[in-house]
Parts: structure tokens; C-alpha cells; sequence
């Protein structure tokens, strides 16, 4: 796994000798600092065109383009505090997203993932959040438990 190729990287100065290695473990380290891009993988997209606000075709289109193309959807999901349940209405990064909300959870840890809800601003937050929130501490659980 590469925490242990980070870990083995940081403590084992042999394997950094020569001027080809050290190199090649700088880029390595500095690459897997942060969390690895990853493609947003959805679900139940079609519901969201069970709902009112997003039933005028052209209008869902848009909103199912932002789903397949991940950002900003990725990078709002992850901007959230680790093991965590959040809550972001309105979502104003993207113009098409303005009348969305989203519910996320980021896992903690490694690997690094979230999940999370997107839907109308009106939805039933309590019951989302909840559902978000326990799905969340399971994956959270089997991923490192």
C-alpha cells in the first residue's frame, strides 16, 4: 500500500542513495502527499430527475454533465472535515449546481475517499444527514477496522 512505500520511504536513507533514486523518491513523496485524483463514481442519478425542480430537460443535462465531468462535485466532497458528516446548500462553485445542495461525508484516513448526497435544496436534510453520517462511519469501519 503506498502509506507503507511512504512510511518505508521516509525511514530507510539506503534507498535514497544516488543521485537517479533520490529523485525519483522526491517526486514519489511529493506526489503522494496529497490525496491521489480519483474519479467521481455515481449512483442513483436518475432520481434526481424524479424531482421537481430538475424535470425541464435542458436543465437536467447540465446537471448530469457537472455529475459525469467529477469536479467540482470531487473537490467539494473532500473539502470537508475527515469523519464528519457536512452540509453545503446552494452550492455556488458552479452556476449549474446553484440550486443543489450536497451532503458529504470525507473519510478519514487512507484510502482517501467521500461520499455523499446531491439533490434540491428543499430535501429532508435531517434524514439525509443521518443516512450520509452512518453510511459514512461503516465504510469508515470496514476500510479500517
Amino acid at each position: 500500500p503506498l502509506a507503507e512505500v511512504r512510511e518505508r520511504l521516509a525511514s530507510d536513507p539506503a534507498l535514497a542513495q544516488g543521485g537517479a533514486s533520490r529523485c525519483v523518491v522526491r517526486a514519489a513523496t511529493e506526489r503522494w502527499a496529497g490525496p491521489a485524483p480519483a474519479a467521481l463514481i455515481s449512483a442513483g442519478m436518475s432520481h434526481i430527475a424524479d424531482q421537481p425542480e430538475f424535470m425541464n430537460a435542458a436543465r437536467l443535462g447540465q446537471i448530469l454533465r457537472v455529475i459525469e465531468q467529477g469536479s467540482p462535485l470531487d473537490r467539494m466532497m473532500a473539502e470537508t472535515v475527515e469523519g464528519q458528516a457536512a452540509v453545503r446548500v446552494g452550492l455556488d462553485e458552479s452556476p449549474t449546481l446553484a440550486a443543489c445542495s450536497l451532503v458529504s461525508y470525507a473519510l478519514p484516513g487512507s484510502p482517501w475517499g467521500a461520499l455523499g448526497v446531491l439533490g434540491p435544496r428543499r430535501m429532508d436534510y435531517a434524514r439525509v444527514l443521518a443516512v450520509v453520517d452512518a453510511v459514512g462511519n461503516r465504510v469508515t469501519d470496514l476500510l479500517h477496522g
